[in-house]
């Protein structure tokens, strides 16, 4: 515990002389991402001329970089590699980039090997096949460069219409919890709670009640701590996941996204995290 103590320490000491650093341009960089097509020229490769031109301050997020390109692994992981050279070394920051996917099915590559999806495991009702499942993606997106996933989402889902169904666990919020936990705790292979990630950062979402329709109008605070928010209140608690997503919509009558009641209220003082909280693609608009 000590040395954990001491580690945190030292890591926060490190992440304030970095942003005190940092100019202001700099610093908004790191909570902005980019396509791949942004910074790769037409065979797939990282193009440092592009890079310059559109990322001169760094990035911190190079957003679904596997799944966008038709290409080979290795093709793949020579780009990261390329990517992260440049992002360390050449651009003034310093700072190398977070490379992220989305990990629904598995690792979305060439090659990969794809699992059943959230919905489709969830008939198996056994979270340690989800362990298994999620530590393979995990250890095979190590492999290319991977450090984030935009997954798990365990969004309670009343409505069988919903158009992101598959991606779900259903409408039963325990079950929810117990896969979603299986989920973090497979991708993330942490070391020991609060210690360090060997597979994935995972990111649980979205918070909170993206899979309500409705936006929890229609349901009273006892239903929502027992149902909405017990997903995201395991995988937090006893998973340790990495960030949170919030959500694109409202939730009782106020925009996810920057809603003080849900991040501060519910995710902070309720639940107790202390992670990164992330938008949703588009979530905010400059």
């Amino acid at each position: 515990m000590t040395s954990l103590l001491l580690s945190a320490a030292l890591l926060t000491q490190q992440v304030n002389e970095t942003y005190e650093r940092l100019s202001f341009e700099e610093r908004v960089a790191q909570i902005c991402a980019v396509t791949v097509s942004e910074i790769k020229d037409a065979e797939g490769r990282f193009d440092p001329e592009k890079a310059r031109k559109t990322v001169p301050h760094g990035i911190g997020h190079v957003c679904q970089y596997a799944c966008s390109q038709r290409t080979d692994p290795e093709v793949i992981r020579d780009f990261v590699k390329d990517a992260q050279a440049y992002f360390t070394r050449e651009s003034k920051p310093g700072i190398p980039a977070i490379f992220h996917e989305e990990v629904i099915s598995g690792f979305a590559t060439r090659g990969a090997t794809v699992y059943p999806q959230q919905i489709g495991a969830a008939a198996s009702f056994d979270p340690e096949l989800i362990r298994v499942k999620c530590r393979e993606t995990g250890e095979a997106g190590r492999m290319i460069g991977c450090s984030f996933a935009l997954s798990p989402m365990a969004d309670v889902i009343y409505n069988s219409v919903w158009t992101r169904l598959e991606e779900g666990y259903g409408e039963s919020g325990y079950l929810s919890a117990a896969m979603g936990t299986a989920f973090v705790e497979g991708l993330q292979q942490s070391d020991a709670r609060g210690g360090r990630v060997r597979g994935l950062g995972a990111c649980c979402k979205h918070f909170l009640g993206y899979g309500d329709i409705g936006g929890g109008l229609h349901r009273d605070w006892k239903d929502i701590h027992e149902e909405v928010i017990l997903p995201h209140e395991a995988m937090i608690r006893r998973g340790d996941a990495t960030a949170v997503m919030t959500s694109y919509g409202e939730f009782m009558g106020a925009q996810a996204v920057s809603n003080p009641r849900l991040v501060q209220g519910l995710l902070r003082d309720y639940i107790g995290f202390p992670g990164a909280v992330v938008s949703d693609y588009g979530a905010v608009v400059w």
